[in-house]
């Protein structure tokens, strides 16, 4: 397969039935189970470059019971945040059929799972017909675990900032400064600084937004590294999430974003700075491809006390 790592292009789209052949390969390149993905073509999704099948996620329908199933990314576009991209539209496309909840069985994968919501419960707790599907009658081995997930709350997605999101993205930043967790300041910003900010930002520095049941969870943003020519192709990020958002999949949901748009604005490298007290942010940049290049000792003071920072980058 070509390297996606260098391609702005990946898209999702329902499967057709030309991609069981390419999905049944994937799953067998990343040791999931394959059997019955073919019979189910029609409920799953892929993210696709130039018609080659780069990542999957599907769902099987056992009566009135969902099983998610078959989440899988080729490792040459790990990293991109398809894996969460897929779980979202086929769990978004499961609660808008009335579903009220999916399950899944997992074995290596409980805590990527559990960022959606999945909570384990035990197998008994399956619906019967789950019970007698082909991934409970041996298809997974008896060490999986059963999560699952009430779909009647909005899953979060992702979309470009507007004027009207100001108050949400002040509120949102200056609890990433009220909690000592994200930035160096220590003084709240207020709505007119960050509405002077967002008028500021050029098409290259795009400033997003997730959205969950109709509320702001969390901003991101790619920012200039220097004004300097010579680093038109090097972005610094931020990242921040709602204090009710975090550790549910939003920080992973806005980074894949911010990364995918930083590849079609033809950024070569993306840089940040992060606390290295900050497990939760160091887990997630490390998770989504960041690279720790450095530490700067003693960058700056909070409450009184020198900081150091970690300088993490990304070649894109």
């Amino acid at each position: 397969m070509s390297n996606a790592r260098h391609s702005a292009d990946i898209s999702l789209r329902p499967a057709r039935i030309e991609d069981c052949r390419a999905v049944v390969d994937l799953l067998a390149a990343v040791h999931l189970p394959p059997a019955g993905a073919s019979e189910h073509w029609s409920r799953f999704w892929v993210a696709a470059r130039a018609g080659e099948v780069l990542g999957c996620a599907g769902t099987e329908h056992h009566e009135d019971a969902l099983l998610l199933r078959s989440v899988a990314v080729h490792p040459s576009a790990q990293g991109q945040g398809l894996a969460e991209r897929l779980c979202l539209q086929v769990l978004e496309d499961a609660a808008a059929q009335g579903f009220p909840e999916a399950y899944l069985l997992t074995t290596t994968a409980e805590g990527f799972f559990a960022r959606f919501g999945f909570a384990r419960v035990p197998r008994s707790a399956a619906p019967r017909a789950l019970r007698s599907s082909p991934e409970f009658q041996g298809a997974c081995p008896d060490t999986a675990v059963l999560m699952r997930l009430a779909l009647r709350r909005p899953l979060p997605w992702v979309r470009r900032a507007g004027l009207e999101d100001v108050a949400a993205i002040t509120r949102i930043h200056n609890q990433g400064i009220a909690d000592r967790i994200a930035t160096l300041d220590e003084s709240p910003k207020t709505e007119d600084e960050r509405y002077r900010w967002l008028m500021g930002r050029s098409a290259r520095h795009p400033v997003l937004i997730a959205v969950a049941a109709g509320e702001v969870v969390g901003w991101a943003s790619l920012n200039p590294f220097s004004a300097r020519e010579a680093y038109r192709h090097v972005a610094d990020l931020s990242v921040y999430v709602a204090r009710e958002a975090r550790a549910t999949g939003v920080g992973t949901l806005l980074l894949g974003e911010l990364i995918r748009r930083a590849r079609q604005l033809g950024y070569h490298k993306l840089l940040l700075t992060a606390f290295p007290f900050n497990e939760a942010g160091m887990a997630l940049y490390a998770k989504m491809g960041f690279q720790a290049v450095g530490v700067l000792h003693e960058q700056g003071t909070l409450d009184g006390r020198w900081v150091d920072t970690i300088m993490m980058e990304q070649i894109l």
